[in-house]
C-alpha cells in the first residue's frame, strides 16, 4: 500500500506486525508484548520499518521520528476528545 504520510505508514506497518506477534493485553487500542521475546521482535521490526519508510520517502530517520511523535500526539488528542464527547453524551 502507498502512503502519502510516512508517519502513518510507519504506525500502520508496526501496529500490524505487533498484532501478529504480541499476545499481551490491549490497552488504549494498542496490543502489548507479553514477554521479552515479543518485545525484542517488535522492537527489531520497528527499527527496520523506520529505516525502510525513511528511505522510501527520502527523509532522514530523525525527521520521520518527529513526524511519528506528532501523529501520536494528534491521535492521543483525538482519542481524548472522542472519549470526552462520549462521557458528555452519557450525562442526562
Amino acid at each position: 500500500m502507498k502512503y502519502a504520510n510516512p508517519a502513518l505508514e510507519y504506525l500502520d506497518r508496526t501496529e500490524s506486525f505487533d498484532r501478529t506477534i504480541c499476545t499481551g493485553p490491549i490497552i488504549d487500542s494498542e496490543i502489548l508484548p507479553a514477554n521479552g521475546k515479543e518485545f525484542f521482535l517488535i522492537n527489531c521490526n520497528a527499527k527496520l520499518v523506520l529505516k525502510d519508510v525513511a528511505i522510501n520517502h527520502g527523509i532522514l530517520v530523525r525527521d520521520l521520528m518527529e513526524r511519528i511523535r506528532n501523529e501520536e500526539r494528534h491521535y492521543r488528542y483525538l482519542s481524548y476528545e472522542l472519549r470526552r464527547e462520549e462521557e458528555v453524551a452519557k450525562c442526562p
